[in-house]
């Protein structure tokens, strides 16, 4: 099973998530531990910048290569996606 390595990029002004190693089988598993790990950091990092409603709402995107994603919420009020932040994966050596 190959072990990944995920780095957060920043939100506001800082780097609220921490990096993270996981393994992962598949794009599923990999995806859902990327959101799992981040969610409480990201709800605390959104209510921090004035945010928070859309902290039950995000979710990740993992991008189509499955070397990266964002978070994401749609936002009825515009009505459209806007990119709360994003995250680098890499296969662990």
């Amino acid at each position: 099973m190959p072990t990944y390595t995920v780095q957060y990029d920043h939100l506001g002004g800082h780097r609220p998530i921490p990096d993270l190693t996981v393994d992962a089988a598949d794009r599923t598993t990999l995806e859902a531990a990327v959101n799992a790990h981040a969610k409480p950091y990201l709800a605390d990092a959104l209510i921090e910048i004035g945010h928070g409603h859309y902290a039950d709402q995000a979710f990740f995107d993992l991008n189509a290569q499955g070397d990266g994603g964002r978070f994401i919420v749609f936002d009825a009020g515009i009505p459209a996606f806007i990119k709360l932040t994003g995250a680098r994966i890499t296969e662990a050596a």
